[in-house]
């Protein structure tokens, strides 16, 4: 990591202990897959249309049954000059709903976002991060959360790209942690369709 970004995260994670974002909902709990069903990343589904904001992503399962899964990602990191990101198959003027689990251990957790464009990221019910319409590449407000059990947690982040240079970064700061860091691929697992 950059010298610059390292300070831009130090200085976001002093920011979220100063003034923590409010998770929206209820308390996240943990879920209860069977650990010899997970498999590791997220689960990807694909849309193709220009979103302009992630209020106009599909959330239920109706409309999430339109997309095009595609093969799982590992991780939250990817960054691209000319906008294509993952399977997109295109440069703009898509969307890309990941799903699955995120393991937790217990104590105080600080979420951020960088992204180009839009995201949003719910654990459990609880909406924690929300960077929700056409920008250019930029951190998230930091997001302040209390583990209080640990587990696999069920993890949705939606994010679409509009044109241009497109960006998804997930980072974190772990309990007893001193700085941030992209959540690492052994933190996510999915079950595949159908489990």
């Amino acid at each position: 990591m950059n010298p610059t970004r390292r300070c831009l995260l130090a200085t976001l994670a002093l920011l979220a202990l100063a003034s923590p974002a409010i998770a929206q909902g209820p308390a996240p709990q943990p879920a209860t897959p069977a650990a010899d069903k997970l498999k590791p990343g997220l689960d990807a589904i694909y849309f193709y249309e220009d979103f302009k904001h992630i209020e106009n992503m599909p959330t239920s399962a109706a409309a999430l049954a339109k997309g095009k899964r595609k093969q799982p990602v590992p991780n939250l990191d990817a960054g691209s000059g000319d906008g294509a990101l993952w399977e997109s198959g295109t440069t703009e003027l898509y969307g890309v709903h990941f799903a699955g689990f995120i393991e937790l251990a217990a104590g105080d957790y600080i979420l951020v976002a960088n992204s180009n464009d839009g995201v949003r990221v719910t654990l459990d019910k609880a909406k924690l991060i929300d960077d929700p319409d056409i920008h250019a590449d930029r951190f998230s407000k930091p997001a302040n959360i209390k583990i209080t059990r640990p587990g696999w947690y069920p993890i949705t982040v939606q994010y679409f790209q509009r044109r241009n240079t497109a960006l998804l970064e997930l980072h974190w700061q772990k309990p007893g942690g001193k700085q941030m860091e992209i959540v690492p691929p052994e933190a996510f697992a999915h079950l595949p369709p159908g489990q």
